[in-house]
């Protein structure tokens, strides 16, 4: 009898065992099965947070300004976190791709407006694309940077090329007082001591060209980056597409619009 109740306690033991087990399975697998969703969700919100950061750029209004920006981060996240030629991660998302197209207005009256003297300098390609780690405007970018630092910031390259026709007289133009007035004018303008023209009583126009005629071309470029970034673009969005992997943006296209 008492080897009968020994027995019957332990299979009871076992039976109360194996569905502690099984609750146990069963608990973890809906634990699992949450943790799966919740990463599931997680991802496509991070996915969401991260369209929505080239998606704000999906409008008819965007700025020349705000293009360099994107050509920006593109090229950050290419960088960090694509398989872009040159990238450099172990993550191998697929690279963003921004199309920039600028030939509707080359090719209008626009491009008078984005010129000094309709001779496009800095943006001569039709079509820019942006698809991996080396900025598509790079030399351009690097070339105003340069020009900025010559004439002593950005601030006085800008009053520069703005007051570009106050500045310099008709060509032809053999009046003394016009070309004093031009290196006062310029002087003013430029922030950089080095730069400026030195005016006595001696002074001459041949003197006040030697100094004033060379910066005529690097005026007319940042004239021409200013006039850029002043201007309007418009995302296609019909052009916009996304990876079949992991639903991140990888493609956007812009078509130039005007100046304002």
């Amino acid at each position: 009898m008492e080897n009968a109740s020994k027995a019957l306690i332990i299979a009871g033991s076992v039976l109360i065992a194996m569905l502690l087990i099984s609750i146990l399975i069963y608990a973890l697998n809906v634990f699992s099965e949450y943790q799966t969703s919740k990463n599931d969700l997680l991802a496509l919100e991070d996915t969401s947070k991260f369209n929505e950061r080239f998606t704000n750029y999906n409008r008819d209004d965007v700025m020349g300004y705000e293009m360099l920006s994107l050509i920006n981060q593109v090229i950050d996240y290419n960088k960090r976190r694509s398989s872009a030629t040159g990238s450099t991660n172990d993550e191998k998302y697929d690279p963003i791709a921004i199309v920039i197209r600028l030939d509707e207005g080359i090719s209008s009256e626009n491009r008078k407006k984005l010129t000094k003297d309709d001779i496009v300098r800095l943006f001569t390609q039709g079509t820019y694309i942006q698809s991996d780690v080396n900025n598509v405007f790079g030399s351009a970018i690097t070339n105003m940077q340069q020009i900025e630092m010559n004439f002593g910031g950005a601030p006085a390259a800008s009053r520069l090329a703005k007051g570009y026709d106050e500045i310099y007289p008709p060509a032809g133009d053999t009046n003394i007082a016009s070309w004093i007035n031009a290196a006062k004018k310029f002087n003013n303008s430029c922030e950089n001591n080095s730069y400026k023209i030195s005016i006595t009583d001696t002074t001459t126009i041949d003197d006040i060209k030697s100094k004033l005629m060379p910066h005529q071309e690097n005026l007319k470029k940042y004239y021409e980056y200013m006039q850029f970034k002043r201007s309007v673009f418009k995302s296609d969005p019909n052009k916009i597409t996304y990876s079949v992997e992991s639903g991140k943006i990888t493609g956007m296209e812009f078509n130039f619009v005007k100046i304002e």
